[in-house]
This record gives C-alpha cells, structure tokens and sequence, in this order.
C-alpha cells in the first residue's frame, strides 16, 4: 500500500509539474501571438500611409 501511495505522490507532482510547463508555454504563446497581431497592425498602418501619400502625390499634379 505505501508503494501506491509513494506512487500516487509522485505522479501528482509529475501533474504539476506538467501542468506548470503547459501553463509558461501557453504564456508564451500568448504573447508572441499578441506581437505578431501588434507587428501585424504596424504593417498594416505603414501601407495606409504609403497608399494615402501615393493617392495624394497623384492627385496633387
């Protein structure tokens, strides 16, 4: 019965351990996701400009 039980220990704190080591992966996921959608967004804004400023040089002949 106490094998079991050294076990069962050890295999809850394997658990935490594991799900600690998910929970920073997931973390950092999150953040390179929220890099990618802010880097994204710059892109995004540059070309608005770019395309606003070539509108205008056009039009301004």
């Amino acid at each position: 019965m106490r094998v079991s039980g050294v076990s069962n220990a050890a295999s809850v704190q394997y658990n935490r351990k594991r799900n600690f080591q998910k929970q920073i992966l997931d973390f950092g996921m999150r953040i390179l996701d929220l890099r990618y959608s802010v880097h994204f967004k710059l892109i995004e804004r540059s070309e608005s400009t770019i395309r606003q400023s070539t509108f205008d040089i056009r039009h301004s002949k």
